[in-house]
């Protein structure tokens, strides 16, 4: 709950070292990542929840430029952004690791062009996300992707993608390199 800004900013910390734990971290508001910002890092979040964030352009609860962090046991839900990623937006360079996370009730608003969208999570070209376990539900996106919008690479395995809501693509929107292992994409439109 902070005052003004974001809650957390992870910026150029080498190594995978750092690990924040069992937080909560709600309330925040930026242009981009109004949650978690994380450039150049490559920190470990472990049974963290990111809720109630909003970001005024990419990555209502979390957004991730040039870093490699790793989200395990993490509940990523009910937040905002205008034009990007809801939940999380992983932009051009970033490399991001959801293990067992729940990605739901995330919201994106601007829906008057398909350039815009991935409700849930934006990958962005040259970005790579990896996904074992989880879910990705209910998230709502103006344009296309409710649940994901990849332009880069997405390799999910195991992972339940339901109840996902667009324009078009309501569970997936790719244009890029998906590869889906043992996953359920059902429910979504």
């Amino acid at each position: 709950d902070p005052v003004a800004g974001r809650c957390l900013t992870a910026v150029g910390q080498k190594g995978a070292g750092a690990v924040l734990e069992g937080f909560t971290l709600r309330g925040g508001s930026s242009q981009y990542g109004g949650g978690v910002y994380v450039q150049s890092s490559s920190p470990t979040l472990a049974g963290c929840v990111i809720t109630g964030n909003t970001s005024s352009e990419y990555g209502g609860g979390v957004y991730v430029s040039s870093g490699s962090p790793k989200l395990t046991g993490c509940t990523v839900s009910q937040n905002l952004t205008v034009y990007r990623g809801g939940g999380v937006y992983v932009s051009i360079g970033g490399s991001v690791t959801l293990e067992d996370c729940v990605v739901s009730g995330n919201t994106q608003t601007y829906s008057s062009s398909n350039s815009y969208g991935g409700c849930g999570i934006w990958v962005d070209s040259n970005a790579t996300l990896t996904l074992t376990g989880g879910e990705v539900i209910q998230n709502v996106a103006g344009a296309a992707g409710g649940g994901i919008r990849t332009n880069g690479t997405v390799v999910a395995t195991g992972v339940s993608i339901t109840g996902n809501g667009s324009s078009s693509g309501g569970g997936i929107y790719s244009s890029n390199q998906t590869q889906l292992t043992d996953c359920v994409v059902s429910g979504n439109t």
